[in-house]
C-alpha cells in the first residue's frame, strides 16, 4: 500500500484488480506460486480501509469527477 499511496495511486484500485483476477479463475502459472487471490484480496480491503487517502488521490479524483461529464 505504500509504494501505491506514495505515488499518487489510489490502493483501493488494486482491490478491484484482485477481484478480477479471482473472477477469471485460474490454477496455473503464477495462481501456483502466489497466495490465494480470496486471501490477497481481504488483506488489500483491510488495509486500504486503513490507509487514508493521499492530497493527490483527491486532487486526482476530482479532476476526473470534472471531466467526466
Amino acid at each position: 500500500m505504500s509504494y501505491l499511496t506514495r505515488a499518487g495511486y489510489n490502493p483501493g484500485a488494486l482491490a478491484t484488480l484482485l477481484a478480477r483476477m479471482g473472477s477469471k479463475g485460474g490454477g496455473s502459472g503464477i495462481y501456483r506460486t502466489h497466495p490465494p487471490t480470496s486471501d490477497r484480496l481481504a488483506t488489500v480491503k483491510t488495509l486500504v480501509r486503513e490507509t487514508p487517502p493521499t492530497p493527490s488521490e483527491q486532487n486526482r479524483t476530482k479532476r476526473f469527477q470534472q471531466v467526466k461529464f
